[in-house]
């Protein structure tokens, strides 16, 4: 049963909202009809008539009538909060009071969801500490102490973090120990003044993420949900487009049957919204070729001119991968890897898709105590000729950013008339794409960099190659595979040995 007591709730987004419930509304729906209003008590934007859906009899989404029973407020206001999470609701677009927006609840809702993990449970802890705990306090304030104690063990923050008791209490432990809460008991604890003027000042206290892992995360939930179009083995694809810190749509691949996950949320949620100064968060790097009159999704990214493109894995075909970055950049856009972590979790959801296409496409990995060569007979040494590995044993740090640049010499060889056009295309530790800001050549002693060469017939040079990391994704091992494309043919593997 929905419970009809006004509360507030807050997102993992940071959004705080009044929950006002208005009760069950008649309709022509086979089901019920739950009326609610929201209201933004963040920055008073206005309050949003909501009405989450029910189709059909309660055994639709659970076997047990009294587990649907006990779980159905929670899991209510669980839908209501993703909503937000995915741009789906939102406080800035313009409110129209006289049409609810509509929430369906799925049977997914009722069953066991993906954990958020200890950084995301901690988020949330800081943002209900800081709303409800000390701004809108629904208990008279204990002296001595900035907020009164709260629960955020609740049956409702359970729900909507997919997690235990046990999970919410190792975190309030961790942030007790930052200094951030007190007066911990169990699930229950205040905000400090540390934590309050953390938060205040922009900050995010005691979180390691970023707002790209935050955005790369929701688009990982987005492409769970992707449906196939056929019998064939199809990629999961989830897209989220943030703009100004904030989420205005999100899609998956099939969410419309036989749509890329980018043009549903570009065209269909977002035809009339600027997306310009927009990033893009999509867990398969876009395509380049789509059958006309269909318009490509790297195409259709330069078109809406956003301004930067995060992509969780690069295609796994390796005689196209890298195209969709290539023709991103080239159009003036920004391209990033999903970190490390969050690009094994788009591998792991995708492995049927990856084995597919490699069992197909894959290349074969070269010796690595020989010179690789291509099918142009192209070949690449160590610097001055040397065979084996690419040695990488220069650093610096980059004046212009947090960068970490590793370098290393090359010798190229072409041992063909024509000439050959030479891309590197990604890094390889482990059989897994490693982050890469970019990677470049140089000739020894200039100071232009170059993104790809292009070598005359029955020709050798030399180059340092030059590898733009991350300062949080230095690589930790010695040995990594560079993928090269040779004028868009088939790829080679080039082994590397780092520091």
């Amino acid at each position: 049963m929905i419970s009809a007591k006004p509360r507030k709730i807050v997102t993992l987004n940071g959004e705080c909202i009044d929950v006002e419930y208005d009760g069950i509304i008649p309709g022509p729906l086979n089901g019920v009809f739950h009326s609610f209003r929201l209201g933004d008590a963040v920055k008073k934007r206005g309050v949003l008539p909501v009405g989450v859906i029910q189709e059909g009899s309660k055994d639709r989404y659970t076997t047990s009538l009294m587990d649907y029973d006990r779980r159905e407020d929670a899991v209510v206001l669980k839908a209501i909060r993703q909503a937000f999470d995915r741009g789906v609701l939102n406080f800035d677009a313009p409110i129209d009071t006289s049409t609810p927006q509509r929430i369906a609840l799925e049977p997914s809702d009722f069953a066991h969801q993906f954990p958020s993990t200890d950084s995301e449970i901690r988020r949330y802890i800081v943002h209900k500490a800081y709303w409800l705990a000390y701004q809108h306090p629904t208990h008279p304030q204990t002296a001595g102490v900035w907020g009164s104690p709260i629960a955020f063990d609740e049956p409702g923050d359970l729900e909507y973090l997919g997690v235990t008791q046990s999970d919410v209490w190792k975190n309030i432990k961790r942030l007790e120990n930052q200094g951030l809460l007190s007066h911990v008991m169990e699930g229950h604890a205040a905000p400090t003044e540390s934590l309050l003027t953390q938060y205040e000042e922009g900050d995010e206290p005691g979180l390691e993420e970023s707002e790209n892992r935050k955005f790369a995360q929701l688009a990982i939930v987005e492409a769970r949900k992707s449906v196939p179009e056929d019998g064939r083995v199809h990629p999961k694809v989830g897209v989220v487009v943030v703009k100004d810190g904030r989420v205005i749509a999100s899609a998956y691949r099939g969410e419309i049957p036989e749509c890329h996950a980018e043009y549903i949320a570009l065209e269909k949620k977002l035809e009339d919204v600027s997306v310009i100064g927009a990033t893009v968060y999509t867990t398969l790097e876009p395509c380049t070729s789509r059958n006309h009159p269909k318009v490509p999704c790297a195409v259709r990214l330069a078109e809406r001119k956003v301004t930067r493109v995060v992509i969780g894995v690069l295609d796994p075909d390796d005689k196209i991968s890298g195209r969709g970055q290539r023709s991103l950049r080239k159009a003036g856009i920004i391209t990033d890897l999903f970190p490390a972590d969050l690009m094994s979790q788009v591998e792991d959801l995708n492995r049927d898709f990856i084995r597919d296409r490699e069992s197909n496409h894959g290349a074969a990995h070269p010796s690595k105590s020989q010179p690789v060569s291509s099918p142009v007979s192209l070949k690449i040494f160590g610097f001055g000729g040397t065979p084996g590995p690419i040695s990488v044993s220069g650093s610096e740090h980059s004046a212009v950013g947090p960068w970490m640049i590793l370098s290393g010499g090359v010798t190229i060889v072409n041992c063909v008339l024509v000439p050959v056009g030479i891309t590197p295309i990604r890094l390889l530790i482990d059989g897994r794409e490693w982050p890469v800001h970019k990677i470049l050549f140089r000739k020894p002693g200039k100071l232009n960099k170059l993104e790809a060469i292009n070598l005359v017939g029955n020709h050798q040079e030399d180059y340092e190659l030059l590898f733009v990391f991350p300062d949080e994704h230095y690589p930790r091992t010695l040995f990594g595979e560079l993928l090269i494309h040779i004028n868009e043919g088939e790829p080679l593997l080039v082994p590397v040995t780092f520091p």
